[in-house]
């Protein structure tokens, strides 16, 4: 086994580079941007990556913003929200895109929510204590 130890790694075309098995068979690729925040209290993007900023719409509404656009909005998203409770042992709360609000995800933004699980699809909506979003696509 051997171990690669290196501050980059670059493809050598366009695209993002890639992990592929000894079969030279592609196995997976990193994550294009990620962003964690809180929406209760203060409003704060605590960590990020490929992230310009995030927008506080309203009550459990945000708009995701990329530094590095994606090639197109075909890109695959997930997320969760968790709420601390007096026990701090967290509510979880699912993360929807905006879809119904008339918004729509771009190569640069995307729209979410973060409500009370898919049963308040319409209604409930509500911020969180912390907020996970990761995005995989070109």
């Amino acid at each position: 086994m051997s171990t690669l130890v290196t501050a980059n790694i670059q493809n050598t075309g366009s695209g993002a580079p890639t992990v592929k098995n000894s079969s030279g068979t592609e196995i997976g690729q990193f994550a294009r941007a990620w962003v964690q925040f809180q929406s209760t209290n203060t409003f704060t993007v605590q960590n990020s990556f490929n992230v310009n900023s995030v927008s506080d719409d309203a009550t459990g509404r945000y708009t995701v913003n990329f530094d590095t656009a994606f090639t197109s909005v075909n890109y695959a998203f997930s997320g969760k929200a968790q709420q601390f409770d007096t026990n701090d042992d967290g509510n979880f709360k699912s993360i929807n895109e905006r879809k119904h609000t008339g918004a729509s995800r771009s190569t640069t933004s995307f729209p979410a929510d973060s409500s009370d699980w898919i049963k308040d699809f319409n209604g409930g909506l509500q911020n969180a204590d912390r907020i996970s979003l990761i995005f995989f696509g070109d």
